[in-house]
């Protein structure tokens, strides 16, 4: 299973478990590419109901969103909350975005731990990992309106 697919099964999972139903008019894939997030934005925010937050599995799409919310006249953690797995890339300085991210020390720590068993001869196929991120809060994540 792909990085993709285990972010939307935990995700989807994760409102299961808060007992929050999933939306399928909400579940939209913009792959890893700007363009198609920016168009997976304007649709959620052109439906009836629009979002009160977006959560983007990758931070390789983040500026699509972003730039489609700004062309909305939508600011992140004021009018929308917007969470990003790994977070916004460097062109967005003045921005500290929600991220979803592995725990760093323990990313870390496993990751040597991984490099020295497979440097002494493990089979790449033992050495996978799967983390559960951890959320850290930041200027573009906001309580709900009203």
């Amino acid at each position: 299973m792909n990085f993709a697919a285990q972010r939307r099964l935990g995700f989807l999972l994760g409102l299961n478990a808060a007992g929050v139903e999933a939306r399928p008019d909400y579940l939209v894939c913009g792959g890893l590419n700007p363009s198609a997030a920016a168009a997976a934005t304007r649709a959620l925010l052109a439906q009836p109901e629009p979002p009160t937050a977006i959560v983007v599995d990758n931070n390789v799409s983040a500026p699509g969103v972003m730039n489609a919310l700004r062309e909305a006249g939508l600011v992140p953690g004021r009018d929308i909350s917007v969470i990003v797995f790994g977070g916004l890339p460097a062109h967005y300085p003045d921005v500290v975005s929600a991220v979803l991210q592995p725990e760093p020390r323990e990313a870390g720590r496993t990751l040597a731990e991984l490099m020295l068993a497979r440097l002494n001869g493990r089979p790449a196929a033992e050495l996978t990992r799967l983390w559960k991120p951890v959320f850290v809060a930041g200027d573009t994540d906001a309580p709900l309106p009203g």
